[in-house]
């Protein structure tokens, strides 16, 4: 068969696997059609290729399926397929890059040659033959493949096409360990002289990596504004990045690192150095330490430039170290956890159970040492505003860690779970994307799983507006709030801790109040807490019994009308089910609501008012004075207003609760008629101007008349 034949019949293999992933769509018959091309081809690579793919149909999860429905990057198709395994044909549509699109001879790197003073090389040390082209802005780059090609070679996956230029390449991003990469050696481009726009080297796959690199980092641009070594260090070999600013320890740190072997360092210069010999905005890889025990550093422009670092040097030249993790060296297992995050949803609010929260135990009987890294998936996203970070939760999942995170893409956070113990991690991004969470440990009894908060809180949305913005605590009128009521459902019998945050969508003063449901004068509220927090305040571990229903008060200190708010519950005793929902206690969460105000007659301390109740059943009264006093007590009593036979009876006045005095569940009868008689007592000083309110709520209509 031609080899136009073969190539046809690989992009057919290729196209029909790419529909059975990414797409979902398996066509049986076109499969067959596949099936007998490769048969009749009789070539054992995409035989191979063919067998691999159809042993593994059908069996993919989620997981890798995702992999897969990532794999799109700047328009092209990278998938997870190891570079052995790639292919002579390209997943995409072939392109002729031309060196005009890929060049700007504005933006290059500091133009250096080898003559310039140099420290010859250690002997003790590997010092790969790579320089970086002085035309090309990518020390990073460069010097991560110093590190990698000096210390680790085997992690690089470059794999010739035959004896073509093509060569399919593995680098580390969205996820894989295996994007691949295609690229043609014919497509590097060359300067506005004529010299060829590439790394400096003997070796065609350094090329080829130098290539597939900007086509994933910057759209086959050479035209670069730079990276860092601990992102390239990941993209090229998967080695974890953290990223280490430099302090008067660090180089002690660096150096204990480096003894064990354990990591690839890169050291990287600010804005000003001490040392001419050194430029500013570079990387330099670490070679090692000599037999002193000092630092030793390479300028990835030259290979004869490498520096010895005293502290003093190290201190005064760079300001950021790049280390990149052996974690093969260092855990013997790696999960990954796929999932997208919605800056629109999971930045709603600053809560965190908005976000993907993760739950990790340790079932083993020993300590366990836990690494995790958060990897952000390639895009276009706004650098001046793209932060992500993984970070440990509380238990009861508040208060949200406000700290913004790295706008590396990458996050590390390094954990100890004990015996027997669990944590919550938590991931937060500033822009939509999708994530990938790896989880490095050494023993197979540690368990990461997807958590759902809503196993252990509940929320609502609300709002204040002209009828429910009733102000703070001392507000007469403080009971009209945002009401809640919430029930811990549990099949123990005890007391719950609870905490309870309420978020102001914009910036307020709030407040957030605990009573029991028949507390309707509020008169215990359950620890109380009079502080007015800006925009969250947040009660934590409040004693709640289960089956007990409670009701949450909601304020903003000042007239904050038509604003929203969220209330939110948690209970960190997981066996439970949270019950929270909006009720109205004003006129008893009854249908009829009616208001009466009134002021005391002159020279008398006594008030008459008649009820006709339409129907038989219950009312609550609520006698309420609009500006409250301390020295003012009260007392109501009821008759039958025909025979005057008592139908409540109080003999002894008592103090009038700020936010009035309520009567439950009082029983009436139709066409009864009633009257209310209200008395005060307190001192002559207590103004007879100030208006009082009585609301009545009822299932029916009443009639109310002044006597």
């Amino acid at each position: 068969m031609s080899l136009k034949n073969a190539e046809l019949a690989w992009k057919t293999l290729n196209d029909a696997i790419w529909n059975a992933q990414v797409l979902g769509k398996v066509d049986k018959t076109r499969w067959e059609e596949v099936r007998k091309t490769v048969r009749e081809l009789g070539d054992d690579e995409i035989s191979r290729a063919f067998t691999r793919h159809e042993e593994c149909r059908g069996k993919f999860g989620f997981e890798t399926r995702f992999l897969w429905l990532t794999s799109v990057l700047n328009g092209r198709r990278y998938p997870p397929v190891n570079a052995d395994n790639g292919g002579p044909v390209s997943w995409n549509e072939e392109t002729n890059e031309t060196s005009s699109n890929r060049y700007a001879s504005d933006q290059h790197a500091p133009i250096t040659t080898c003559t310039d003073r140099t420290q010859p090389p250690p002997k003790q040390f590997r010092n790969p033959e790579i320089e970086q082209n002085s035309r090309i802005s990518d020390c990073s780059f460069v010097a991560s493949l110093i590190n990698i090609r000096c210390q680790c070679p085997e992690y690089v996956k470059v794999s010739r096409v035959g004896s073509s230029s093509v060569f399919n390449v593995n680098l580390h991003f969205n996820g894989a360990s295996n994007r691949l990469v295609r690229v043609k050696l014919s497509n590097i481009p060359s300067d506005s002289e004529g010299g060829r726009l590439a790394i400096l080297s003997e070796n065609a796959e350094d090329a080829a990596l130098e290539l597939a690199y900007f086509q994933i980092r910057n759209g086959s641009k050479h035209t670069f504004a730079g990276s860092n070594a601990a992102i390239d260090t990941f993209l090229l070999g998967g080695f974890v990045p953290e990223i280490y600013k430099i302090k008067e320890d660090t180089c002690n740190y660096i150096r204990n690192l480096l003894q064990k072997g354990i990591c690839l360092v890169t050291l990287g210069t600010g804005q000003t150095v001490k040392s001419s010999q050194y430029l500013i905005n570079h990387d330099y890889p670490v070679l090692g330490l000599d037999r002193e025990g000092r630092i030793i550093v390479r300028d990835p422009l030259c290979i004869s430039k490498t520096f010895p670092l005293n502290e003093q040097a190290f201190l005064e030249n760079f300001n950021v170290a790049y280390v990149n993790w052996k974690c093969s060296l260092l855990f013997s297992e790696h999960q990954k956890v796929h999932f997208k995050y919605s800056a629109q949803k999971c930045n709603a609010s600053m809560s965190l159970l908005n976000k993907p929260i993760f739950r990790l135990k340790n079932e083993s009987k020993s300590s366990e040492p836990l690494w995790v890294l958060l990897e952000r998936h390639l895009g276009n996203y706004n650098v001046k505003n793209n932060g992500c970070a993984v970070r440990e939760a509380t238990r009861d999942l508040y208060p949200l860690d406000t700290e913004k995170g790295s706008n590396t893409g990458f996050h590390l956070l390094k954990l100890t779970l004990e015996p027997g113990d669990f944590k919550y991690i938590y991931c937060h991004s500033d822009v939509s994307a999708n994530f990938t969470l790896h989880l490095l440990h050494v023993s197979r009894c540690v368990r990461a799983e997807r958590f759902n908060a809503n196993s252990i809180s509940a929320s609502v949305e609300d709002e204040w507006n002209t009828a429910t913005d009733h102000g703070p605590f001392s507000n007469p009128t403080y009971y009209m709030n945002p009401t809640f009521e919430l029930i811990i459902d549990a099949k123990d019998q005890s007391t719950h801790y609870a905490n309870i945050q309420l978020e102001s969508i914009g910036n307020s003063l709030v407040n957030v109040q605990i009573f029991h449901h028949d507390d309707h004068d509020l008169t215990r509220p359950i620890l109380f807490d009079g502080h007015y927090e800006n925009k969250v305040h947040v009660r934590r571990a409040v004693p709640l019994s289960t089956g007990t229903p409670y009701k949450i008060i909601c304020s903003a200190y000042e007239k904050y009308t038509n604003k929203s708010f969220r209330l939110s519950v948690t209970d960190p005793a997981e066996q439970c089910r949270l019950l929270l929902r909006r009720i109205y206690p004003q006129f008893g969460s009854r249908m009829y609501h009616t208001k009466h105000e009134f002021f005391w007659p002159q020279n008398s301390n006594r008030k008459k008012i008649e009820i006709v109740p339409s129907a038989t059943m219950e009312l609550q009264i609520r006698l309420l004075p609009l500006q409250f006093s301390s020295a003012l007590s009260i007392r109501c009593n009821i008759f039958l207003s025909d025979t005057g036979q008592a139908i409540l009876t109080n003999n002894d006045f008592s103090p009038t609760p700020r936010h009035g005095k309520v009567i439950e569940k009082f029983k009436v009868i139709k066409s009864q008629r009633l009257t209310l008689i209200i008395e005060k007592d307190g001192p002559s000083t207590i103004s007879s101007d100030v208006p009082i309110r009585l609301e009545i709520g009822s299932d029916f209509e009443i009639l109310l008349y002044d006597r």
